[in-house]
């Protein structure tokens, strides 16, 4: 006997697209796909943004969405521009009115709602919180209708990564909250704004996982000193004093990533509107502090006084990225310090910039790193005068592998005389033809950045330069400046 299957259909379900059929889980996974369970949620929301599309489709879809709690743990949260003043210019036009009390007040509610509600919908699930300002409109204004940091107190708890840009007020707000308010934070970028130095990052006492602190360079580190314990951090972006920096460094020894603007308290007066705190007495290290883990660290030099207080000797055994600048431009800073600092065989990487060094103290820093893959050397911006080419005797021992033979990429200056004298560029080019043969055992050098000046012999100079960018296996860019020499 033949049976007939028929389907069993839910009344109730019956009218349904087949979409909304699809169980509850699996649109939650989809709407992740949609919108990027780590895509920020922007406060106020965008029209064009996946959440307020999916949002806006039907009741269900917005049900499924605002329970969807792995979606709102990424939270962007922008400075509503409350209270400008009518003496304050546009960057595009004439200065703006005064705004109306009453619609300051009501944007600084919405405001306000928005951003409850958004944290409310990840429940307690771990949170990154964002707040940005801008330099156009003054946040003092805003702070006496809206504070942000009130809306994330009852979720501190939650908060590991806060990034706090250009809002110094709201900063300070934060940094001088109780104690024991921040337990997961593990993150904690202050950028943006100079922030005063008269305080103590109390709500940062205890916090037993922040290891990763960046404060911005142009803010000192004083407030946070006595706050945190040092030998946790692996990240730390700063201004520090330069007499404090080898002292500092010694008591950070899992210190991973380094980024400091070193300084000296009276350059850092003289155009700092807020009083700086002396730097926090620290127990000094040997005459040799070493540093084991250390891989990368950016060194800023601010002030022609600096480089002065430079002391002591400084070992990174495991250092494999440094970059040096000196922002004075004028060879403020001893080219002794390079070499001490380059005193490590597994360097990969140097970026030199603002120094001015001879050639001599350059080969030998070149000679100590011998697992080398990338070298720059000045840039467009760097002054002529204090840059060194390579020489001719590099040159030749970089094509033959003598000298750097793992190099990769190479950015420098490259001085093209106007009087017609163009060896030094053609050198550079035979040296990278060389290095590109079978016969030596180099490393061919791929990528390749040259900064030229524009006159008519580098104009000439740069026909083979061109021929050689058409080649294949090559990655050559140049950037050609206006003639000095007329200057």
């Amino acid at each position: 006997m033949n049976t007939i299957l028929v389907p069993k259909v839910n009344p109730s379900s019956a009218g349904l697209p087949p979409v909304n059929q699809v169980a509850t889980e699996i649109l939650s996974y989809i709407f992740a796909l949609v919108c990027g369970q780590y895509t920020a949620t922007e406060i106020p929301h965008k029209s064009n943004h996946p959440r307020q599309i999916l949002a806006s489709v039907c009741s269900s879809w917005r049900e499924v969405l605002f329970s969807s709690q792995n979606l709102w743990t990424v939270v962007r949260i922008h400075l509503p521009r409350i209270g400008s003043s009518p003496t304050r210019a546009c960057i595009d036009g004439p200065p703006r009115a005064r705004s109306d009390p009453g619609a300051d007040e009501a944007k600084a509610q919405k405001f306000s709602l928005a951003t409850s509600q958004v944290l409310e919908r990840s429940g307690q699930l771990p949170l990154k919180c964002e707040v940005i300002g801008t330099r156009t409109f003054g946040e003092s204004a805003t702070s006496r209708l809206w504070n942000p940091i009130d809306c994330l107190k009852p979720h501190l708890i939650r908060i590991e990564h806060l990034k706090l840009y250009h809002c110094s007020i709201f900063a300070r707000d934060f940094l001088t909250l109780s104690t024991g308010m921040t337990p997961k934070l593990h993150t904690l970028e202050v950028t943006g704004s100079f922030i005063k130095m008269n305080f103590c990052a109390e709500s940062l006492r205890d916090a037993p996982k922040l290891c990763n602190l960046r404060i911005g360079r142009e803010s000192c580190f004083s407030p946070f000193v006595p706050a945190i314990p040092l030998s946790r951090l692996t990240h730390l972006s700063a201004g520090v004093p330069c007499n404090a920096f080898y002292n500092l460094l010694g008591q950070m020894p899992n210190l991973v990533n380094g980024d400091f603007s070193l300084f000296s308290q009276r350059s850092r007066s003289a155009y700092s509107f807020d009083p700086v705190t002396p730097f926090p007495a620290l127990p000094a290290p040997p005459s040799t502090t070493l540093v084991h883990n250390i891989r990368t660290l950016y060194l800023e030099f601010e002030g022609y006084t600096s480089a002065r207080l430079w002391n002591g000797s400084l070992k990174l055994p495991s250092l494999r990225h440094l970059k040096f600048f000196d922002s004075t431009e004028g060879g403020n800073v001893p080219i002794g310090i390079i070499e001490d600092l380059c005193q490590c065989e597994v360097l990969e990487s140097l970026k030199i910039r603002g120094v001015a060094y001879s050639a001599d103290s350059l080969h030998n820093i070149l000679r100590r790193t011998p697992r080398l893959s990338k070298l720059i050397l000045g840039d467009e911006f760097t002054d002529w005068s204090a840059a060194t080419p390579l020489t001719r005797e590099m040159l030749q021992d970089m094509g033959n592998g003598a000298l750097l033979p793992k190099l990769e990429t190479l950015e420098c200056q490259i001085w093209v005389n106007p009087d017609g004298d163009t060896s030094a560029l053609g050198l550079h080019l035979d040296m990278l033809e060389e290095r590109r043969k079978d016969t030596t055992s180099a490393r061919h050098i791929e990528n390749v950045k040259f900064v030229l000046e524009n006159n008519a012999a580098s104009r000439a100079a740069l026909a083979r330069l061109d021929k050689m960018k058409e080649e294949p296996g090559w990655n050559i860019t140049s950037s050609v400046f206006e003639d000095r020499s007329r200057y």
